[in-house]
């Protein structure tokens, strides 16, 4: 699941050598939380559906819903941004 219009904010500082330090801050507003959350819990749903299974070749989350600590421990694991590589 994608979020946008975030309202979660980052920084950016100097790095060593020139370069940059990029603090994404992913998820510290509770409101994009609970959005990705909900997202999660509709991807799965939809990847579960009778007809999808076809076209299913393997889950990318945990199996069955997950209680909303797990799943906020999963997103933070797996997050990253569409915007940048």
């Amino acid at each position: 699941p994608g979020l946008m219009g975030s309202r979660s904010r980052g920084a950016l500082r100097p790095g060593a050598g020139g370069g940059l330090h990029i603090q994404p801050n992913f998820l510290d507003d509770p409101r994009d939380a609970q959005a990705l959350l909900h997202a999660l819990d509709m991807a799965q749903d939809l990847a579960a559906a009778p007809a999808l299974r076809p076209w299913v070749a393997a889950a990318l989350t945990p199996a069955g819903r997950l209680a909303p600590e797990a799943g906020l421990a999963f997103l933070r694991q797996r997050l990253s941004t569409f915007f940048h590589c």
